[in-house]
């Protein structure tokens, strides 16, 4: 993965004039229907999934530690989709854990349109599942510290999913500082049983992307116009679900115009204004490039 900081300059002016033709190419010439098409579609909306989810965690538990006193009784926590509401779960620290706190958001999710219900209570089956896989990834992550790697100033952000038999589990990074994080993120597989059957790394390696006082242009520092690192031929080939999230929760903090990924056959070019994915061949980025480069 290659992190490339775009300073405002001729370079600057040009990148934005090749992600405007690149998305204006997008405009007259889709590829609905295709075999790319659909696996982008796939990421776009898992993406955003894990973003809905990942929002509903942050501001859940905003507003439950700004209303809860007994931290010293918290075991964790969890989000999940219910019907048109997204609800974040406190749990007990015991060995039985029930549930201390429940946060529910309907359309909107940010810390005024939180609903906060302190009432102790059991699991529903379905947060039951939710709670075991959870719990089974972090013991996970514990105890093969050869597959999962720590690294300074994150955290694992644990973003279970469950749809029918379903059961998946995300990991991505979370900022203990100004910056957003891409890499060491995975996807752990369950089956119906909450048996572990597959655990998989979604990159090789991790970029630190900062923003706010680290991309002002001041001080010599660099403006950054937004995130791009490179898939490596073993990994996905667009775009992933993780990096779609990442991008979701940090584009507005970071001021970001576009991410782009690229990969052996393809460039990904993610809007940050509009929350739509363009995946295009290389070789024609490469040709549109060398159009923009000549206007």
């Amino acid at each position: 993965m290659v992190l490339l900081l775009l300073a405002q300059t001729h370079e600057m002016k040009y990148l934005k004039l090749l992600l405007a033709l690149c998305m204006a190419t997008f405009a007259l010439k889709t590829m609905a229907g295709s075999k790319l098409d659909k696996k982008k579609d796939a990421a776009v909306a898992e993406g955003k999934w894990l973003f809905r989810s990942e929002s509903t965690s942050w501001y859940g538990t905003d507003i439950f530690m700004a209303n809860y006193s007994n931290t010293s009784k918290i075991g964790g926590y969890f989000s999940y989709p219910d019907g048109n509401q997204s609800k974040c779960i406190f749990y007990s620290r015991e060995e039985h854990p029930r549930v201390i706190g429940t946060i529910s958001f309907n359309e909107t999710i940010d810390a005024d349109h939180g609903f906060l219900d302190l009432m102790e209570r059991e699991f529903t089956p379905l947060e039951k599942d939710y709670y075991t896989i959870s719990y089974k990834v972090k013991q996970e992550v514990v105890s093969d510290t050869s597959f999962f790697r720590y690294y300074a100033n994150v955290n694992y952000n644990i973003i279970p999913k469950i749809d029918g038999d379903s059961k998946l589990v995300y990991i991505i990074m979370g900022a203990k500082d100004n910056a957003a994080y891409y890499g060491n993120d995975y996807l752990l597989t369950f089956n119906k049983h909450n048996e572990l059957t597959q655990k998989e790394r979604l990159h090789k390696s991790i970029l630190r992307f900062g923003y706010g006082e680290e991309s002002n242009n001041n001080d010599g520092k660099v403006s950054v116009t937004g995130p791009i690192h490179t898939h490596l031929p073993e990994y996905s080939d667009i775009m992933t679900p993780t990096d779609i999230c990442t991008t979701m929760l940090y584009e507005k903090l970071a001021g970001w115009g576009s991410c782009i990924v690229i990969s052996k056959d393809y460039v990904s070019i993610w809007s940050c204004k509009t929350d739509q994915l363009l995946v295009i061949t290389k070789d024609a980025f490469e040709k549109i490039a060398k159009d923009a480069k000549n206007r």
